[in-house]
């Protein structure tokens, strides 16, 4: 995790993203969570086989989530790992954020 270190900076920060936290911006959000909780609740009653139920909220989240701030998301509820690939690749590259953070003179 990474924190803003100047405060001028956060405040910057939490001006252009405050409308989208606000009260009426995250009620709009509802239709969308309703519809990802639909598919869940579909896939669920389709599979036969053991759930990864942590990889599918996983998914749940990123697809609300994604498509509220972009319009667009990557589907991995329809994916048939739901998107466990996908969630490896930050894993990795977060393990680095202590060197990364002695190399930012690089760049």
């Amino acid at each position: 995790m990474t924190a803003t270190e100047d405060y001028n900076l956060h405040r910057q920060h939490r001006t252009v993203i405050g409308p989208f936290l606000s009260v009426a911006s995250v009620g709009k959000l509802e239709t969308v969570i309703r519809r990802h909780t639909e598919k869940v609740l579909t896939r669920l009653e389709q599979t036969s086989e053991p759930v990864e139920i942590n990889q599918l909220l996983k998914a749940n989240a990123h697809d609300a989530v994604v498509l509220y701030a972009f319009g667009d998301c990557l589907h991995l509820l329809e994916d048939a790992e739901y998107g466990k690939p996908h969630f490896k690749a930050p894993t990795c590259v977060l393990s680095l954020n202590p060197l990364c953070r002695r190399l930012i003179f690089i760049g």
